[in-house]
């Protein structure tokens, strides 16, 4: 205690001192103001520009049933499609491109398919459509949702709650990540008390994950 008191009664004594903490306090502030997340930075970051592969692992906790449900697989994302190739606990494909969306299911015998109204607009998933496939601004994404965005301890997270109700009845949906990184975890809360969680690890981007998409949609 007694080296912390003459510490600071030497810092109090030498004005240079005490003006050249003040600087290194002042641009240690500034480096951590400019290193945070904006929210249109995030949406440029979100918006697909080239093909990511990530692989996931998809909770549902529903409020009918005791035990989560389960699945993992990889998810591809272009400019022109999403692919949601599930591994476990079945196989199962979901296409969505700006017009349809389809579902396949060999070990259920599952083959469906629903034309979309507009351009990637799939029920219950229209906000996360748009901030992936079209180019959205503050304004533009303000007057259909209220928006909360945080930055805290290296993560950045964003909150999208309609501001009217969905044909799903979603409450909201959060997107988070750390600094300058894609999204990482995804949660959608129903109005009813159910959510869906999404946690994400990108694996490659560019060529390569295109490579690995058309692989997967030729198997």
């Amino acid at each position: 205690m007694q080296s912390r008191a003459r510490c600071g009664l030497m810092l109090f004594r030498r004005p240079e001192r005490r003006a050249s903490l003040l600087g290194v306090v002042m641009a240690l502030a500034l480096v951590s103001a400019t290193a945070e997340d904006g929210f249109d930075d995030v949406l440029a970051r979100i918006h697909i520009t080239q093909t990511l592969h990530l692989k996931y692992k998809e909770t549902r906790h529903l409020e009918l049933i005791t035990a989560p449900w389960q699945a993992t697989g990889d998810l591809y994302i272009s400019r022109q499609q999403m692919v949601i190739a599930q591994k476990t606990p079945n196989s199962a494909t979901t296409i969505i491109t700006a017009t349809r969306l389809q579902h396949y299911n060999e070990a259920r015998r599952i083959d469906r398919s629903i034309n979309l109204e507009q351009p990637f607009a799939v029920p219950g998933m229209e906000p996360l459509m748009q901030l992936l496939f079209q180019s959205l601004n503050s304004d533009a994404l303000q007057q259909t949702h209220s928006i909360t965005m945080k930055n805290k301890a290296r993560r950045w997270s964003l909150e999208l709650k309609p501001r009217h109700r969905t044909q799903i009845e979603i409450d909201r949906i959060q997107l988070s990540g750390l600094d300058s990184e894609w999204p990482d975890r995804l949660v959608f809360f129903y109005e009813d008390g159910d959510r869906t969680n999404w946690e994400m690890l990108l694996i490659s981007r560019g060529a390569t994950a295109d490579d690995e998409l058309h692989r997967q949609l030729n198997r």
